[in-house]
């Protein structure tokens, strides 16, 4: 019999997802009382200690260590590239689709085509649920906005969170309950609307599985009751090797589903929680470290570069992570992201990267996707690919 929740039209969901928002809005962003106590107890405590720091060593250096770049009228490209966003408006100054009005198109390029899935650089947000919605953001704009700039590549975590009725449901956050929360009904709504009005684009999507154990099999669960959209995933057949973007094409297939974290499905990936169609990341990709504290430990190709994660796997993916936290609170650095996303910088990590370890990146994972020149470097890269 079928809950009231599965009898839920879309347009309701969403609506009870903004009431829910508005009101973890109101609370602070916590969960339960005793989290929204701890959370103004804390913002007193970090509002005298940041008093503290400004009195100590000035606005300036402070802004600097917390990765607060320059407003967003004085925001500059520093780059030699166009720029991602001219106008810290979100929109590309670069132009991702370079396709014929006529002809062989995937993901912007006709000489995609030919290429494996797994030869083909993707440029890709990190933490792509976490915008500025909530405090902490890794980035400003909503990932709906990168899908348009020309990004194909999403990590979202995955979180089990108490609702309004103290219920835990699956939804997208970041870390904790209140932050960078998404209604993953309304996010695979409209990655499915995205897709559909891009039938020669796919996307690439590594969850992690965080806050409250949420299993692959609830996830799936939410993105299946999206009408359309898990026609439109692609579902590994073990042994086999992985499909060009033009049979992804030719069968309608364009969205790749992976995970890392919570419930292992790497050795037994037919048991209770799992499911076929979203694999293990690390059984196929490996991947660098994920954090670094300054744009010199990002410059540090030696260490920066070299293999991480996924280690034990098949390696044919390669995940190049490239975003900064700050080194005093551990926040996304903005002031990072300027510099790491430019042009010249990115250019230089991929061939580096490619030198130490042979592998040809898959992944440039960004935080603040607006700034830079991530889209042309990929589609640059991938021309040089498809030649």
């Amino acid at each position: 019999m079928a809950s009231k929740r599965d009898e839920e039209s879309q347009e309701e969901k969403t609506h009870r997802y903004n009431r829910r928002y508005n009101a973890a809005q109101r609370s602070g962003g916590c969960c339960t009382k005793t989290k929204c106590i701890l959370f103004f107890v804390f913002l007193a405590l970090l509002g005298g200690a940041a008093g503290a720091l400004v009195g100590v060593f000035g606005i300036e250096q402070i802004k600097s260590w917390v990765g607060l770049g320059p407003t967003e009228e004085g925001s500059e490209d520093t780059g030699t590239g166009t720029g991602n966003d001219g106008n810290n408006t979100g929109t590309p100054a670069y132009v991702f689709s370079q396709c014929s009005s006529s002809g062989d198109c995937c993901n912007g390029l006709a000489s995609n085509c030919d290429l494996k899935v797994n030869e083909v650089l993707y440029a890709t947000v990190h933490n792509a649920n976490h915008d500025n919605r909530t405090a902490f953001s890794n980035n400003i704009f909503p990932l709906e906005d990168a899908l348009t700039a020309g990004y194909r590549g999403l990590m979202i975590d995955v979180c089990k969170c108490p609702n309004e009725q103290d219920e835990e449901e699956v939804i997208f956050c970041h870390g904790m309950c209140g932050l960078g929360t998404r209604d993953p009904a309304e996010v695979f709504t409209n990655i499915n609307t995205f897709l559909s009005s891009n039938s020669k684009d796919m996307l690439i999507i590594n969850f992690e599985l965080s806050v409250g154990n949420p299993t692959p099999a609830e996830l799936w669960a939410v993105l299946d009751g999206v009408d359309g959209i898990s026609s439109k995933t692609y579902d590994y057949t073990e042994g086999s090797s992985w499909p060009t973007m033009k049979q992804m094409q030719n069968t309608n297939k364009q969205l790749i589903l992976f995970k890392h974290g919570g419930l292992s499905c790497l050795n037994n990936p037919n048991s209770n929680g799992c499911v076929s169609n979203i694999e293990e990341f690390h059984r196929f990709a490996v991947e660098t470290k994920y954090s670094f504290a300054s744009v010199e430990e990002v410059e540090d190709e030696n260490n920066s570069c070299v293999e991480d994660r996924g280690t034990g796997g098949t390696k044919e993916f390669y995940a190049v992570n490239n975003f900064v936290e700050n080194s005093v609170i551990g926040s996304p650095s903005e002031a990072g992201s300027e510099t790491v996303n430019e042009k010249v910088f990115l250019t230089n990590r991929l061939a580096e990267c490619e030198a130490i370890t042979s592998f040809k990146p898959n992944y440039i994972a960004v935080d603040f996707w607006h700034l830079g020149d991530v889209i042309e470097v990929v589609q640059e890269e991938n021309k040089v690919r498809g030649a």
